[in-house]
């Protein structure tokens, strides 16, 4: 769905609007979940599947990112006045970065679109 101006899509590769050149979201009308609903699956980024943009689990393209821990940042937290400030630690991701995630979400909507080639 646009941002700008309402105007839903079907699922497929647009980037923006191409009635207003608007950015795109996900529309998560109709979508129930809840926290129960992800604490007994697997640890991944895919255990929030309902909230990406894949349609078919078939599709996904999981290199084993997402779940990396929260650490608990006392010192910064001190010095910047938050009591408790805690920072993702993504350096555990498979390439040691927090692009990982959105990556593999990324190659797996492509290969949902029959896109083999970026």
């Amino acid at each position: 769905m646009c941002r700008s101006c309402s105007e839903e899509y079907e699922s497929r590769l647009l980037y923006i609007c191409p009635k207003c050149l608007g950015a795109l979201e996900v529309n998560y009308e109709g979508v129930s979940v809840s926290r129960s609903s992800f604490e007994s699956r697997e640890r991944s980024i895919w255990r929030y599947l309902e909230l990406l943009p894949i349609e078919d689990r078939g599709n996904v393209v999981d290199i084993g990112s997402g779940s990396t821990p929260l650490v608990r940042a006392y010192r910064l937290g001190e010095e910047l006045g938050i009591r408790k400030l805690y920072i993702k630690n993504d350096t555990l991701n498979p390439t040691f970065s927090f692009k990982d995630r959105p990556t593999s979400v990324a190659v797996s909507k492509g290969s949902e679109l029959g896109r083999d080639t970026w």
